[in-house]
């Protein structure tokens, strides 16, 4: 009985990770949020948007980005190391 519930247990974690990754994945995020995540000025988010070097979506006046959209981005731009 004492194993069904741990195994319970540890269910119910892995279905909590999966669920907060999913919400994550489609988290809108405005400028103000992406300026402080990525540790840039508004001004220059505004400027990488202007040139399209970051990833965002408009509807009308108004600037949105997803969070897994500029993680992707990120990622994107690693470069290797050689040991």
């Amino acid at each position: 009985m004492n194993k069904l519930h741990d195994k319970l247990e540890h269910l119910e974690k892995l279905i909590l990770r999966i669920s907060t990754t999913a919400e994550n994945k489609d988290e809108l995020l405005n400028v103000e949020e992406v300026s402080n995540l990525l540790d840039l000025s508004v001004a220059t988010i505004y400027s990488k948007v202007c040139s399209k070097e970051i990833p965002f979506n408009k509807k009308g006046k108004r600037i949105y980005f997803y969070k897994q959209e500029l993680m992707e981005w990120i990622k994107s731009g690693r470069v290797k190391t050689y040991i």
